[in-house]
């Protein structure tokens, strides 16, 4: 949404963004600040406002995105995160097991996330005993008698 306004220091008619923007650049910005002295507060108080009315009408847009964000995010850290948190897992075994497997799960050939024991004897770390899987293979293993889907 913009405005039209007229710039309070050059006269010229512009589009303001906001509904506070009495500038039509950066450089009468400075001497609209300069001329009148108008104090940072009441700036912010005005963006403030302006920012609160924004996040309110458009929350479920900015909502989306952020959880678009997240998720690409998340994508190009995967891995990173996983190793982070799994690396010391299964005495150490944990990351061998996934680059054995390429990260790819043992049944479904979709990408692994999770190191499962063979015997479900989380004590045995022996290499014979452990397989990458991916969640939902991984939830099969352990309830068969539940329906998973692969995600």
């Amino acid at each position: 949404m913009s405005y039209q306004k007229e710039c309070a220091v050059c006269g010229r008619s512009f589009d303001a963004r906001v509904e506070i923007q009495e500038s039509c650049s950066p450089k009468c910005r400075k001497e609209f600040i300069r001329r009148y002295r108008v104090s940072h507060q009441k700036f912010s108080d005005a963006y403030k406002k302006y920012q609160d009315r924004y996040h309110k009408e458009h929350a479920e847009e900015l909502n989306r995105k952020a959880v678009v964000r997240v998720r690409k995010w998340r994508e190009k850290n995967k891995r990173k995160y996983l190793i982070q948190t799994n690396g010391k897992k299964c005495d150490g075994k944990w990351l061998e097991v996934m680059e054995y497997y390429e990260w790819t799960c043992a049944q479904c050939e979709k990408e692994a996330q999770l190191v499962h024991h063979i015997d479900e004897d989380t004590t045995n770390n022996s290499k014979n005993n452990l397989v990458a899987l991916c969640r939902a293979c991984h939830c099969r293993e352990h309830k068969p008698w539940q329906i998973h889907t692969n995600n």
